[in-house]
Parts: structure tokens; sequence; C-alpha cells
């Protein structure tokens, strides 16, 4: 059983080297994929996990991908230097920053991954993404106004923020989608969905 065990440990561990050698951006490898390539039925699958992660040998992230334990994102210089002058462009304009596209420009597509994955950057639709503190504002200003009844409109948080126009109505559309929110016409009221279900 010992031997077994041991054989399991050792096959995860390879299994999730060559995966991080191959995904590097990447934060972790998918549970289902583990178990796929460990060739183990989910049962047996949702024993031994637990196992591995109390042994040391796999590390899970919040999102549920696994992980050796040492494995964490890396940059070279020209990688750290990409992500400084994302940085500093999200400094400069908080509530209007680069879209998708241009983060991907400026960074890459596989760096920009690695960043939303290490919640770095949080992506609010196929366009837009705003920083955490962004983000974290954003939802306070529209959960204060919503619980004291008053309703959300795409100008009312356009205005206040200074942003545009496609930054408001994103944000607002993935509350409704979450249910935080649901549309009346042009606002929006508290739906029954959890905030901390945003970020």
């Amino acid at each position: 059983h010992d031997d077994s065990k041991k054989r399991l440990a050792e096959k995860t561990q390879r299994v999730l080297a060559d995966f991080h050698a191959a995904e590097p951006m990447r934060l972790g490898m998918p549970r289902e994929a583990l178990r796929s390539r460990l060739r183990l039925e989910a049962d047996a699958f949702d024993i031994v996990l637990p196992l591995l992660i109390t042994e040391g040998i796999v590390a899970e992230e919040s999102s549920g991908e696994l992980r050796l334990p040492e494995h964490g994102l890396r940059f070279s210089p020209a990688q750290e230097e990409a992500i400084r002058q994302l940085r500093r462009l999200f400094e400069q304009s908080p509530y209007t920053p680069p879209t998708v596209a241009q983060a991907r420009e400026i960074v890459g597509d596989s760096l920009l991954n690695g960043l939303i994955a290490r919640g770095d950057i949080i992506r609010i639709s196929d366009e837009v993404i705003l920083t955490p503190g962004v983000l974290r504002e954003w939802i306070e200003f529209c959960r204060e106004r919503l619980e004291h009844g008053e309703s959300l409109t795409v100008a009312v948080l356009r205005d206040h923020f200074q942003t545009t126009r496609r930054y408001a109505l994103d944000f607002l559309e993935r509350l409704d989608a979450l249910g935080i929110t649901r549309r009346k016409g042009d606002e929006r009221v508290r739906g029954s969905g959890n905030w901390n279900r945003l970020g």
C-alpha cells in the first residue's frame, strides 16, 4: 500500500512538473486534467487528493487548480519591464485602464493570463480589466447606493468615476450576470447574488 502511494505521489509530481514546464504562466493544472492524467476514477481521486495536499506534495489554489508547492509565476527581466509598463498605465488612468486587447499588446497573451490568474488584474468582460483596488471601489459605491435603495445606472457609475460608458456598462452587466443586480429598464436594483462572487 505504501509502495503504491509512493508511486502515485511520484507520478503526480511528474505530471505537475511537466505541466508547469509546458505552461509556465499558469498557476496550476485543472483538477480534472490531473485526475485524467493519473487515470483515477473521480471517487478515488477525491480520496487521494486531500492526502497529497496534507503531505505537501500538491498545493491547491483558491481557483481549485493544483500545482507543485514550489511553483510560482516567475518573470524574466523583459516580462518584468512589460508588467511595469502596464502597471503605469493602470496607475495613470485607473478608471479607464487599458482594455484586454491593449494589455495583450503590451505583455502578451500568456503573461496577461498569468497576471489574471494571480489576481493582479481582474477580468470583468471580454474587453474590460480592472485592478483589485478599483474593483473594490466600484463594488463599495454600487453596494452603498443599492443598500440605500437608490438605483444604479450606467450614467451614474460613469459620471461618478469619470469613466467611459463601455467600462461602466460591462461592469454592471457582470453584476447582472452574477445576480447581484437586476435590470429594471435602464436601472439596476439589488438582486439576490452575493457580492463575494465578484472578486
